[in-house]
Order: structure tokens, then C-alpha cells, then sequence
């Protein structure tokens, strides 16, 4: 299942973002992941940041249950906004 559809291009977030990322997949903690959808709306869900990757000059993570989701499509990891760079 992939949560990205047709996005616009990719912006790179804040490397401040990539560390909590990082800090929150390495501690296993389950998270409420806020994003945006292809639809325009959002959808949050309540999991584990498993891995992040880069693809075709787009950053996406992957949780638990196999969403992927383009980091740049994140509005909030428990709570904390994220911004573009």
C-alpha cells in the first residue's frame, strides 16, 4: 500500500526531521503519523516508522503495516509539525 498516489514534486524537509525520523525508527516507538493524501485530504495513523529510503529523488518511509509515505507529505509525528526545508 502506498500513500503517495500523484503528489507534486518533492521538497526536501528539514534535516532537523530526518533525525527524529531516525530517532523515532531506532527507539521502535509507535507513533501518530499526520500526512497528506493524493485525494488533498489527510489521514493519520498510529504505527512504527520502520525504515526510510530514497527513490527517483523522493525520501519515503515505510511503517510496520507496510504504508509508505513521502516525507515531504508529513504533517505531524506525535505532534510535531513538519516543515519543508
Amino acid at each position: 500500500m502506498e500513500s503517495n498516489g500523484e503528489l507534486p514534486q518533492y521538497e526536501a524537509i528539514a534535516c532537523s526531521l530526518h533525525d527524529r525520523i531516525e530517532e523515532t525508527a531506532v527507539r521502535r516507538r509507535l507513533v501518530d503519523i499526520v500526512f497528506r493524501t493524493a485525494a488533498g485530504g489527510q489521514d493519520c495513523v498510529h504505527d512504527r516508522i520502520e525504515t526510510w529510503f530514497s527513490r527517483d529523488g523522493a525520501e519515503f518511509l515505510t511503517t510496520a503495516s507496510g504504508l509508505v509515505i513521502r516525507l515531504d507529505q508529513i504533517v505531524s509525528i506525535d505532534g510535531v509539525e513538519f516543515r519543508r526545508a
